[in-house]
């Protein structure tokens, strides 16, 4: 009876469910719970770092800025931390106004919106990323490589490129991942619920299981209870002497003339006759 629902709720699995049961369980689980807070993570530091610069002489010196330009280094930095979310609510956005059905006027506007939106917060995410990087990224073998094979020669390393999208780039990818996640809630309610009713069925069975074999071993009990206590009343049958049988007595004669029905005493009350 489960084998149909089985097939329906993996039937409707996407390519992102089939990946996630192919990873390891640790990494599938440390990815679903810790993946986006360590993406988003990534991005506040950037862009709150990002917001801050300019705002002081000497961002590493803390002591030379005073109390006020100190306050907002402080202020300014936890600005940037909060736009760092507005690309990834952007993408979640994005992807589900364009997979609602029907598309109607209002939700291509929010669309197109969101879209523009994203692109622009990933852009700067991006350039902060490579703002940042540009201190101290220093040419590998491979970038030098890559420039002389399309005869290129500029300051602009294709390392720092790759490392500055990567986070941007997960992020806003984590969004659409998410909203094909949210897609098929009922599915995995279904399964959950399937799953819960093996387990109920499960502890019925078991417990019905386990109530039989208890009836059976109190009717064995019982059983070998009866035989012993017929052996036992064997033995005591055949050792016990016979009780002798009471003698019958006799009634008692009838002495009310009345009781005769004649009116004449009755034999028995009859004197005995004398003779010579």
């Amino acid at each position: 009876m489960a084998e149909p629902s089985q097939q329906a709720s993996s039937s409707q699995e996407t390519a992102i469910d089939q990946s996630m049961h192919a990873l390891p369980t640790w990494f599938a689980w440390f990815q679903r719970t810790f993946g986006l807070s360590f993406l988003v993570l990534c991005s506040a530091y950037l862009m709150g770092k990002l917001a801050t610069i300019g705002w002081v002489q000497d961002l590493y010196n803390p002591m030379g800025w005073g109390w006020f330009n100190g306050a907002g280094v402080v202020f300014f930095f936890f600005g940037g931390v909060a736009i760092s979310g507005i690309a990834l609510t952007c993408s979640l956005t994005f992807a589900q106004t364009i997979m609602h059905r029907p598309f109607t006027v209002g939700h291509f506007i929010t669309a197109v919106f969101t879209l523009v939106g994203m692109l622009v917060f990933f852009g700067i995410e991006v350039f902060a990323s490579m703002a940042e990087r540009s201190v101290n990224i220093v040419a590998t073998r491979l970038d030098q490589w890559i420039w002389q094979l399309f005869a290129v020669s500029v300051p602009l390393t294709p390392t720092m490129i790759v490392v500055s999208l990567m986070f941007p780039l997960g992020s806003m990818y984590f969004g659409f991942v998410q909203q094909g996640r949210q897609r098929l809630t009922q599915a995995d309610v279904a399964e959950d619920k399937l799953t819960m009713e093996q387990r109920i069925q499960h502890e019925r069975l078991t417990a019905e299981l386990a109530e039989v074999q208890g009836k059976t071993a109190a009717a064995r009990a019982g059983g070998v209870g009866a035989m012993a206590r017929a052996g036992l009343q064997g033995l005591r049958g055949g050792n016990t002497p016979e009780t002798p049988a009471e003698p019958m007595v006799p009634p008692a004669p009838v002495t009310d003339l009345a009781a005769s029905g004649n009116g004449h005493a009755p034999i028995s009350q009859v004197p005995p006759a004398d003779f010579p």
